[in-house]
């Protein structure tokens, strides 16, 4: 449990740098306090700091750095009330419950940056457009694919210095000896089509909405590619030549950090996914959603549909790429994110996944009247919070000030997972489940091998209602436990660290059934 004393100071200095953003000139940012000094300062020491590097930011030469961006977190040693974390306020320590397999054993722990995010625009401040011309214009050039208007003309198209990993996203290249903008132009050619109103319902939004991938030139390509996967570069799995691509879906209220930092200071500690990854050339594309960190500016989604829409001419080109496999980690809400892009891609054509390991959330056709929660749109604040704290969110949360920035994303995101309707498929039916009083038809996916995996002591989602994922393949099925709440991601480093290790052990039976060479090899 933290010092009542110093969550106050990290409440505090999550709520300045969050200020700070907003008003930091573009292409500016503000340098974090010391690590080892700030959570002794006085309060009037710590608003003086903030104070003076703006009034410096404001004064002094452009810096390079992307625009209105902040470190990732404080690096301070408590744990920082950042999204949804602990009750306690820190790493849980606990014993007891089941274990993961032995063939997943627990290394150090990831303790991901989780840095507070605010859906409120500031009219003072440079749009969101701007923000993401500066962060383009201070980030390495990428490799990209010809959008599908250039498909007939050629391959993909390449852009700038590929020499440095961390500076490319690695999504040019060949496809089975094919061109690829012979693949793009086939696979993607029913990207607004609709599966069940996957790709139908999207708005054009803040990520250029349904419009599809044969309307995106190239330059709008990269941009919705970099505000859709802006943990690339950080994440140090960016290559030119990508060998398997795994797409990652963070839970409500949270953030792509969550998959793509593993925290600095006190607070670093490795992550068996991004550890993997990096060494077997396997690019992690974390998928940052609107209405947060560089996106808040941005409209939220209407519907896990909408998502699917807005997403797919973005990922397409890639999914198109028959010589690269993907799969998919999610957790929480991201599982049906994540569900619903998966259906949009099978609509327009495009390759299936390798594999899915995904957490924390019930399968999809579950009757409304059987979820484990209340929907958040007839809440006033107090019945809000009360079914926030079911997520085991942090306490820290509740507090005024971070309240006021943390509502309108979780309610936003809360109502992508408690008003979802599953549509029908409009496919050849394998399964039935009933969502909203009603009977559809669910198309499942062909041979796809699904890791399932469930929090020992999560209040909400149990081992029963995660077993239902197994109606949605014909491929193999696995319902493994991890020692913590509905939040140990975010909230137990131990637990996190097992759970990439079992992650990881999953996409390596994929990995090495494309040729990929055993980790450690």
């Amino acid at each position: 449990m933290l010092d009542p004393v110093h969550v106050h100071k990290i409440n505090l200095i999550e709520v300045l740098l969050e200020d700070a953003e907003l008003h930091c000139p573009p292409g500016r940012c503000v340098e974090p306090p010391p690590e080892d000094e700030v959570l002794d300062w006085p309060e009037d020491r710590i608003r003086a700091y903030f104070a003076q590097q703006l009034a410096a930011l404001s004064l002094g030469p452009s810096l390079p750095g992307p625009a209105g961006s902040l470190p990732s977190e404080l690096p301070c040693q408590a744990v920082l009330p950042a999204r949804a974390i602990s009750a306690d306020g820190g790493p849980e320590r606990h014993s007891g419950g089941t274990e993961l397999p032995s063939a997943a054993a627990p290394r150090p722990a990831s303790g991901a940056a989780e840095t507070a995010e605010t859906a409120e625009a500031a009219e003072t401040v440079e749009t969101a457009e701007t923000a993401e011309t500066a962060a383009a214009e201070a980030t390495s050039s990428v490799r990209v694919p010809a959008p599908a208007s250039a498909a007939a003309t050629g391959p993909a198209v390449e852009t700038g210095d590929h020499t440095g990993a961390s500076s490319s996203c690695g999504c040019g290249g060949e496809a089975d000896g094919r061109d690829a903008a012979q693949d793009f132009a086939e696979a993607t050619s029913a990207t607004t089509s609709t599966e069940g109103g996957s790709g139908g319902s999207g708005s054009s939004s803040g990520s250029g909405g349904s419009s599809g991938a044969a309307q995106l030139t190239e330059t709008e390509w990269q941009q919705l590619f970099q505000r859709w996967f802006p943990g690339l570069p950080a994440s140090g799995t960016a290559t030119a030549s990508p060998r398997m691509r795994v797409l990652a879906f963070h839970s409500s209220g949270n953030a792509e950090d969550m998959w793509t930092s593993e925290g600095t200071g006190a607070r670093r500690a490795k992550s068996p996914l991004l550890e993997w990854c990096r060494g077997r050339d396997v690019e992690l594309l974390a998928v940052q959603l609107p209405g947060r960190a560089a996106r808040l500016r941005e409209p939220f989604l209407d519907s896990a549909q909408d998502f699917a829409a807005q997403l797919l001419p973005v990922l397409a080109p890639l999914l198109a790429q028959r010589n690269v496999p993907y799969a998919l980690v999610s957790h929480s809400l991201g599982c049906w994110l994540a569900f619903e892009l998966l259906r949009a891609a099978r609509a327009a054509r495009l390759p299936a996944p390798a594999a899915w390991c995904l957490s924390a959330m019930p399968a999809p056709d579950l009757p409304e009247a059987q979820r484990p929660w209340r929907q958040q749109r007839s809440l006033g604040t107090a019945d809000f919070q009360e079914e926030v704290r079911g997520w085991d969110v942090n306490e820290v949360v509740f507090s005024p000030d971070m309240w006021q920035m943390y509502e309108p994303i979780l309610r936003a995101d809360f109502k992508l997972f408690d008003e979802y309707q599953m549509l029908p498929s409009g496919s050849s039916p394998v399964a039935v489940g009933r969502t909203g009083g009603a009977l559809h038809d669910v198309a499942v996916f062909d041979d796809l091998p699904i890791t399932a995996f469930y929090g020992t002591r999560d209040r909400r989602v149990t081992p029963a209602l995660m077993e239902g994922w197994q109606r949605f393949t014909t491929g193999p099925f696995q319902l493994l436990a991890v020692p913590g709440n509905h939040l140990w991601p975010l909230n137990d480093r131990d637990s996190k660290a097992a759970w990439l290790a079992c992650v990881v052990a999953a996409l390596q039976d994929v990995a090495e059934d494309t040729g990929l060479s055993r980790v450690g090899a």
